[in-house]
């Protein structure tokens, strides 16, 4: 299901096709072996058909908004099996899970299911949230600053739909104008309102009449100008060419300087950054495994529960 919901992203264009064998699975794929290990969840069969005809059917619009992309991937096919106060892994363990969520730490330790937060009370991540909201950070209506992770629970809503800060977000596909209603990004048109107008793999940039518009952005190979390119650099420094492949194993990654000017920053799309202290650029290494020295965690294997502990690579074994 992990693998047809990647090729819907193809398909609607929501991923690039270079980048997708380096895409990250559901974190369903990791978390359900575990549970149904542990008796905290129970697969229902008889939904996964159903499922998967809803992955392969699922609109664009839903395939953009990861909120609504996920609710069509069908979490039922779980039932978890812990009521609320128990002990959980991850939220697919909590019983009633329109009402009852396990904070993110249980997917590394035992946390317990939790009532989920209504509209306008505080949160940490979206999975706080009853669903249907996602969890907005920043600081409350009429707080110029403020030194608190928490966030607030707002509803996400779709296209002409009152939106902003403490009021709602816009679903994936629109963003939020200047009059605080959601508008449909798009791929070309008129930027002048806002550099959010314009959809992924689009960019606002001022044309030869002085008009700003989204301009679609360009792939390995393809004849560029600065800051034209996807996922990488038009020319070896951004200053004009072909637009390079992004980087991987060996090639070079973090800033990118022209005339000691930031152009770019480059990420690895496998292994991670070895960057020197202090220098702006690196080298894309593969990551360590398991009990090799590392510095950051960003150096070991992505395997759920391992990390970069006392200077090791290694799996974090929580407690009786």
């Amino acid at each position: 299901m992990s693998a047809r919901e990647l090729q819907r992203q193809l398909d609607c264009g929501v991923l690039w096709a270079p980048i997708a064998p380096f895409s990250y699975r559901s974190p369903l794929c990791d978390a359900v072996a575990l549970s149904l290990s542990r008796g905290a969840v129970q697969f229902r069969a008889a939904q996964a058909s159903a499922c998967w005809s809803a992955i392969t059917s699922m609109s664009c619009t839903d395939v953009a908004d990861v909120a609504a992309g996920f609710r069509v991937s069908c979490p039922e096919i779980l039932s978890g099996a812990r009521p609320s106060g128990d002990l959980c892994r991850n939220p697919w363990e909590c019983a009633e899970p329109e009402r009852n969520t396990c904070p993110t730490l249980g997917l590394i330790c035992e946390a317990r299911c939790v009532a989920r937060r209504g509209l306008h009370e505080s949160c940490q991540v979206t999975a706080d949230c009853v669903p249907g909201a996602l969890c907005q950070h920043g600081c409350p209506p009429g707080v110029a600053t403020c030194a608190s992770p928490m966030g607030t629970c707002v509803m996400l809503v779709g296209e002409e739909s009152s939106c902003g800060p403490a009021v709602a977000v816009c679903s994936a596909p629109f963003y939020c104008s200047d009059a605080g209603v959601c508008a449909v990004r798009r791929a070309t048109g008129s930027c002048e309102e806002s550099t959010r107008a314009c959809s992924t793999g689009s960019s606002c940039r001022t044309l030869a009449t002085g008009e700003r518009a989204c301009v679609p952005l360009k792939g390995p190979g393809d004849a560029c100008q600065p800051s034209e390119c996807l996922a990488a650099l038009c020319g070896p420094d951004d200053s004009g060419g072909v637009c390079t492949q992004p980087p991987r194993i060996g090639d070079r990654c973090g800033y990118v300087l022209r005339e000691l000017t930031v152009v770019r920053f480059l990420s690895c799309i496998e292994g991670w950054c070895d960057r020197p202290p202090g220098a702006p650029e690196g080298t894309c290494r593969a990551r360590y495994r398991v009990g090799d020295p590392c510095v950051s965690g960003a150096e070991c294997p992505t395997s759920p529960g391992i990390f970069c502990v006392l200077g090791v690579c290694q799996e974090v074994v929580c407690p009786e």
